[in-house]
Formats: structure tokens, sequence, C-alpha cells
């Protein structure tokens, strides 16, 4: 039991007490016209709240994103666990009681792709809401009570006369102890006014863990929540709240047009921002058209926001007319420079003979790739790729060896297969291994000699040679470790 639960019980037999002094008649009117305004104001506050909703000054200072309003003062005060609540989000204590079903309400009525707004800014809207009911239904509870309290003393003077018997002491207690959980209940729903805020979090956590102030939370806000909100499986009360707080729910068909509209925006303003051709202008409109196209036809939410990212980024792939002259001028450069190299290598006129450094193979290999890499910088769409494709042709084409170095490579792989053969039989020669380990280093040596064989650089057979090496020492000391770790 904590302290809440003990305001409770206090409160409730503080009123059972006056009843019980009081008695049946004087308590029963007291309660009876406490419920009447109740009522009263309620019906009053329902009719009143859409109108002044409606009021622009009204709905700014309420659900307005400005500093100066409940929204904004609600939203910058939820935990980190509110900010980023989902529909399956779960909330513990008084606050969650108070506010899962309105987690379940706004998924039930489509969620943030239905009003284009997230769980938490659902949520604070409904606290701003809540929180100008509660003191519209306090201002006019004070109004209203005054009227009944003059109904009150009429109905005291007309039937109350004579002394208070037992029975009516005891009569009286128990509407008492009625009446004071009546006004706990209107406590406990004036509380959720500070529910989101820092110094009122102890108090919702202990609300919600006491006994006897977990069940009063529970069962009253689900009380409440079916009179403002007609329960959780009711969302037209709660669309026609959004609707007075200016929160109009999002179709589809208006997802599309505000794409469209940003989409053109963007058009424009890359447009204004620089100037392009009329070859890029023609570009710019076709990605809007395609745009356009992809965005009507996306089925949901997500796949407007996918065509219009992708709109976007077509959009900026586009160059303007300075992009151009800079990757044109990258062109004849590398083109310029991709020719010289080939020169160099094999000569303007490109016709092979025995005089020449290639191979007529690689000749004819060398005026291929000069060829396709032409070809290639000549179709680039930027200066980046331009360089990018003249940086790998210029690569494969210097990979291309001459007949000195054809024959220096053909020396070095038998050169290096003949080493490895030699360590492969210094090495069974020198360590006495099993009939399994053998077969292994056969393998290596195997695998080691085509790796050299394949080889298309010196550099690339004196690697192949390293590896089929350390392989082989891998085998013999993993030969000698048995499975204790202890060398044989």
């Amino acid at each position: 039991m904590n302290y809440v639960d003990i305001a409770i019980i206090a409160i409730i037999a503080l009123f059972a007490l006056i009843g019980l002094w009081k008695g049946f008649g004087k308590t029963f009117i007291k309660l009876f016209c406490f419920a009447l305004a109740l009522v009263a104001t309620w019906f009053i506050a329902s009719y009143a709240l859409s109108s002044l909703l409606s009021v622009g000054f009204v709905r700014n200072l309420v659900t307005g994103s400005g500093k100066i309003s409940l929204y904004s003062m609600y939203y910058n005060s939820l935990s980190e666990e509110v900010l980023n609540a989902t529909a399956a989000t779960k909330l513990d204590g008084a606050m969650g009681m108070f506010i899962n079903p309105m987690i379940a309400r706004f998924t039930a009525l489509g969620g943030p792709d239905a009003y284009n707004i997230t769980y938490a800014q659902f949520i604070a809207l409904n606290l701003s809401i809540n929180t100008l009911s509660v003191v519209l239904c306090l201002v006019l509870y004070i109004v209203v009570r005054l009227v009944v309290a003059l109904i009150a003393w009429i109905l005291k003077k007309i039937f109350l006369h004579g002394e208070v018997r037992a029975w009516s002491r005891f009569v009286g207690f128990l509407f008492g102890a009625v009446r004071g959980a009546a006004i706990v209940m209107v406590a406990l729903i004036v509380s959720t006014v500070v529910f989101p805020f820092g110094f009122a979090s102890g108090y919702a956590e202990t609300a919600g863990s006491g006994v006897i102030g977990k069940f009063a939370c529970e069962y009253t806000y689900k009380a409440y929540d079916s009179l403002v909100y007609g329960g959780t499986s009711n969302t037209e009360k709660t669309e026609a709240l959004l609707t007075a707080a200016g929160v109009e729910k999002v179709t589809l068909d208006k997802i599309k047009s505000d794409a469209i509209a940003d989409l053109e925006a963007y058009k424009t303003a890359k447009a204004q921002a620089a100037e392009y051709s009329d070859a890029g202008n023609a570009n710019l409109t076709a990605c809007v058209d395609n745009g356009k196209s992809a965005i009507n036809a996306a089925e949901n939410r997500e796949g407007v926001n996918s065509a219009l990212e992708a709109a976007k980024a077509n959009i900026d792939a586009v160059l303007n007319k300075a992009q151009e002259e800079e990757r044109d001028a990258a062109k004849a450069e590398k083109k310029t420079a991709l020719t010289a190299l080939r020169n160099e290598k094999i000569g303007e006129k490109g016709d092979w003979s025995s005089e020449s450094a290639y191979s007529q193979e690689n000749f004819e290999k060398i005026k291929s790739l000069y060829g396709e890499g032409y070809m290639a910088i000549d179709k680039a769409a930027t200066k980046e790729l331009v360089e990018s494709i003249y940086n790998d042709y210029v690569a494969k084409i210097g990979a291309v060896l001459t007949v000195n170095q054809e024959n220096a490579l053909a020396v070095k792989k038998v050169e290096s297969a003949a080493a490895l053969d030699a360590y492969v039989d210094s090495a069974l020669k020198a360590n006495e291994v099993d009939a399994e380990t053998t077969a292994k280093i056969e393998e290596v040596r195997t695998s080691g000699k085509q790796a050299i064989e394949k080889a298309t650089s010196e550099s690339a057979v004196q690697t192949a040679l390293d590896n089929a090496k350390a392989s082989v020492d891998e085998i013999i000391n993993a030969s000698k470790t048995p499975a204790g770790g202890e060398t044989k």
C-alpha cells in the first residue's frame, strides 16, 4: 500500500463519516446534486468542446505547433518511450492505463499512414484536447454547482425535518462513501493533465502500482474512455475530435498529389539553381514525367515515397550546362591520353609486324582494349565515370605483356615449378609423415603448380610459389602437433 492508496481511503472515509453525521437525507441530496452537476457539466462540455476548437485562436492555443500551445508543451515533455511509440507499444503504470487506449484507437484509425502524424504526435494532441476538456468541465461545474446548490437548499427545506435516526446515519454513511469514491474518480481524471511531465512521473507510477490505486485508475480510465471516446473499438469520436483540431485524414490520392507537387517543386528549384542545356531540360522533364507515372502507380505510402525519392535521384543525376562542359572536356582529354598510350604501345598505324615488341595476339588485344575504352569514355554520362573508365583501361592495357615479358614469365614459371618440387621433396625427406599427410602435401604441390601456370605476371608467380610453400609448412607443423597441443 502506498500514499495514493492511503489518500483514496482517506477521502472515501472522510465523506463516509460526513454522511454518517448528516444522515441519509442530506447525504443523498448532496450526492444527487453532485451527480446532477457532473452530468449537466458533461453534456454542456461535450457540445462546447467542438465549438471551442473551431475557433482559430483556441485551436492554435490547444493543438497548434507554436511554442505557446498545449500540444507543444505536452509533446516536448513526452518520455523517449512515448516519442518512439508504435502500434505495439504498451506503457506501464497509471499513464499506460490512460494512454494505451489512445494508441489502440489511433491504430484502428489507420495510424501514421492515415493521418501523416506519429503516435507521439497523436498522443500529444489527445492530451491537449483532454486538458481543454478537463478545464472546461471544471469551469462549467463551478457554474452549474451554484445552480444545483440552490436546488439542494430547496430540497432540504421541503423534505428534511426532525432528528436523524440510526438507519438514516447508516445509509448516509454508505452514500457518503459513494460520494467520496466519485470525487476520487474525478480527481484521478483531473490528474491526467500532468501525466507527461517529469515531476508527475513518480505519482503516475505509484498510482498505477498500488492495490487500491491500480484498481481505481483502471476502472476510472476505462469509464472515462468509454464516456469520452466510446471505448477502444469506437473511432468515430476520436476522428471527429481530430477533425475539429484541424488534423484531416490523409487519403492515398492526397499523398500522391502532395508527392507530385513536391517533385515538380524539386525540379523547378534545380532548373532555377543552374543553367541547363536543351538536352538537360528535356532530361529533367522526362525524370518528372517518369516519376509521376511511378507515383500514380504506387499502391501505398511507402511506394509513393520510394517513387518520389527515385525520381529526385534521377533529377540529381542530370548534369547542368557547366557539368556537361566539364564532362566533355574530360572526355576529350582522356581519349587523347588513351590514344597516346596506344601509340606508345603498338604505334599509330596499328599494323603488327615481326619487329613489334608484342606478339600478334597481344598486339590485337591492345587494339581491342583501346577501341573498347575509347567508346566507353565517349558514352560516359559524368566526369567521374570518364575518370574511372580511363583508369580501368589504362590498367588493362598496361597488363598486356610484351614478348620479352612473356618469355621472362615462362622462365619464371618453369623455375618456380621446379623450386616447388624441390621444396616439397625436401620437406617429405626431412620429416617423417604418415600417408594422409603425404597426400595432403602432394595436393598442395599439384594445386601450387596449377596456380603458378595460371599466373599472368612474375609477381603473381612468386605469390603462388610462396603460398604453396606456406601451405606445406602448415601441414607438416599440424602433423607434428597432437590433439593435446604438445609437439611430437
